[in-house]
């Protein structure tokens, strides 16, 4: 997969809709959208795992743990800034046993769903 310094055009839909798990917002209501527009990107399964740990999670975790979290989500030039800042592209993906609950659990909702979409649509 191509890094994402050289994929932003590609990227920034699916990073602006993953960000939103870390939003002070009711994810139960935005994870269709959110797969909706993973499944309609070019990345694989895998690549989206990569997408969802290696660049989203370590640039917008931090978000949810605010006293006074973003809602709306980052803007785009802030959410790309943040990213290539924070990624770690080429990194194993860590073992969903080890992460934090809370963004592994939301990890394997959004998968069941893109898988669902994908299989729907092919």
């Amino acid at each position: 997969m191509t890094s994402p310094e050289e994929d932003i055009d590609s990227r920034i839909d699916v990073w602006n809709s993953m960000q939103m798990i870390w939003m002070d917002v009711e994810t139960n209501d935005e994870i269709n959208s959110i797969a909706l527009r993973c499944s309609e990107s070019k990345y694989t399964l895998n690549e989206l795992k990569e997408i969802y740990w290696n660049e989203v999670y370590p640039a917008v975790n931090p978000n949810i743990n605010q006293v006074i979290p973003e809602w709306t989500g980052f803007n785009r030039e802030y959410l790309i800034e943040i990213i290539l800042k924070h990624n770690t592209f080429g990194k194993p993906v860590p073992s969903l046993r080890f992460n934090p609950f809370y963004s592994a659990r939301w990890w394997r909702r959004l998968e069941k769903v893109i898988i669902k979409n994908r299989d729907a649509n092919s």
